[in-house]
């Protein structure tokens, strides 16, 4: 009986490192790289509030170019003074491509829609390092599923993986 318990325990082992390096090698944020590859190339993940890639998230960086393109912003008007100078997405076209990503991602209140007034204000005020009901008054849609500072907050912690 003993035997069988650790065959199952080491198939299960190998059952696991097999899952672990499948995933590793699947596009888990569908932006065309491979997990594996985005890790040897430190490349910032899709889905990341990291939009311009210099590895920090910045309120008037990330923020602004966030807010700008849930405006409809684009060309200079986008990138104008709001990329970082150690960025490594720099043209209009790659942060549109960036923020694209993001799609629904952004939709931080819940309510099926991103909106600049709503979802740009949030992500601007937790980037500025604002919390509790301070981040979230006058900003929340009426029609909002995530109505908590909490929420909000994690939410917002999903989209800022560590860099």
């Amino acid at each position: 009986m003993c035997l069988k318990k650790y065959q199952l325990k080491l198939f299960s082992l190998f059952f696991l490192s097999l899952l672990s390096l499948f995933s590793f090698a699947v596009d888990t944020d569908n932006d065309g790289v491979s997990a594996y590859d985005e890790f040897i190339e430190g490349t910032i993940p899709a889905g990341s509030l990291d939009v311009d890639g210099n590895g920090q998230y910045d309120a008037l960086t990330d923020g602004l170019l966030l807010l700008r393109g849930m405006f409809g912003l684009s060309e200079g008007a986008l990138i104008s003074g709001a990329v970082a100078s150690d960025a490594a997405y720099t043209s209009s076209s790659e942060i549109v491509s960036r923020i694209e990503m993001l799609g629904d991602l952004v939709d931080i209140d819940g309510n099926g829609r991103v909106d600049a007034l709503t979802d740009g204000l949030i992500i601007l005020r937790y980037l500025f390092g604002l919390r509790g009901d301070v981040l979230i008054n006058g900003v929340i849609a009426s029609d909002a599923t995530i109505t908590s500072a909490d929420g909000v907050s994690a939410k917002m912690e999903s989209l800022m993986p560590a860099l």
